[in-house]
């Protein structure tokens, strides 16, 4: 493993790898230290996490709504809903993953505290060879099991799918021996399915649910179970730092904006998440629901995206090396959250008004 003070990665810097006769050239940079094949990876990490999410919590409320008496009915159309972001999310992670997101070149490991494992680049190749040729089978297994749950809708279906699509994050970057470098990989890639992909699985849902009340008596109970298994995926990767941290950590902009959006999520989550789900849930215990006050619409809509925007933010700074300074990587955080919540805003009143 190359230091943090080293950064030997000829493929990465010609941007292009060897792979038997076959050679992939693509553009390096586009703007600000951002690759073209990096953004391609961020797309590949981003859809197999939601695909992973989709299927945990599809098989999450079938199996709730085998015992959840008058919600049965409401728990097995949240399982319904789910399965449209998820062939969504299968389909991005197939072109992106064809295209050489995961093909070709692997992730420049970085867990979301800014550790980053740096490897030589015959190494980078070597790693990516092993996991592609491990993840042909999955891939194609887990696409033929969405299409078949597709129509089937079984729980032990959308079980395998999670199962699945974890084997298939693992198995992205193998080093070919169980250390301590290999198990930072494991669970750096894995614990997005719990963070990234539930968080999104929750603003999904919430979203869609907004004027049917018979959903919202089977989700806001829901909701505090989801904010437990997002932060218990930020534990899985702060327990994989302790075993690279000393010497992969670079103090750069980067890692301090890593650091400052994994801050910004936690105050998210004690000082906003736990009274936002403890309001949605007397919401539902009225015996009419009613729509929730503006003000409170308002914080959760904020809180909302101040959750996707960090988790975005936090996994697309992990495949790059960036020139921008801190300030203004804040600056389009910032400007991103902004933007997150007035388009949330928006798909909120389009929801409301067309159940009206």
């Amino acid at each position: 493993m190359v230091g943090c003070q080293r950064v030997l990665d000829l493929a990465w810097s010609k941007g292009r790898v060897l792979r038997g006769p076959l050679i992939l050239s693509i553009e390096k940079v586009i703007m600000f230290g951002i690759e073209s094949v990096g953004v391609i990876r961020f797309f590949a990490q981003v859809s197999i996490a939601v695909v992973g999410a989709t299927s945990l919590w599809q098989f999450a409320f079938l199996w709730q709504s085998a015992k959840a008496g008058d919600r049965k009915e409401g728990f097995e159309k949240l399982a319904r809903m789910l399965m449209p972001l998820c062939c969504v999310a299968l389909f991005v992670f197939l072109v992106a993953w064809g295209v050489g997101g995961t093909i070709l070149f692997t992730q420049n490991a970085a867990a979301h505290e800014g550790v980053r494992v740096r490897l030589e680049a015959d190494e980078r190749v070597q790693y990516l060879r092993a996991g592609f040729e491990a993840n042909l089978i999955p891939v194609a297994l887990l696409a033929v099991v969405v299409l078949v749950n597709l129509f089937k809708r079984a729980k032990l279906l959308s079980l395998l799918q999670f199962l699945l699509a974890s084997f298939i994050m693992i198995s992205t970057y193998r080093t070919g021996d169980i250390d301590r470098e290999q198990v930072f990989f494991w669970l750096h890639n894995w614990h997005s399915v719990f963070t990234l992909g539930t968080v999104i699985v929750t603003d999904f849902l919430y979203i869609l649910t907004l004027s049917q009340d018979v959903l919202k008596r089977a989700l806001y109970p829901f909701f505090p179970v989801m904010s437990a298994v997002i932060l218990m995926g930020l534990g899985v990767d702060f327990a994989s730092n302790l075993l690279v941290f000393e010497q992969a950590r670079m103090f750069t902009p980067q890692f301090f904006f890593s650091q400052t959006a994994v801050a910004i999520l936690i105050l998210n989550g004690a000082l906003l998440a736990s009274r936002i789900n403890k309001t949605l849930i007397d919401l539902i215990r009225k015996e009419g629901i009613s729509q929730l006050a503006p003000p409170v619409a308002k914080i959760i809509g904020i809180s909302g995206s101040v959750s996707i925007v960090s988790w975005l933010s936090i996994t697309f700074v992990d495949f790059f090396e960036l020139t921008l300074s801190y300030s203004s990587l804040m600056l389009f955080y910032v400007g991103a959250i902004g933007m997150a919540w007035f388009t949330h805003k928006g798909i909120e009143k389009l929801r409301v008004s067309s159940q009206h």
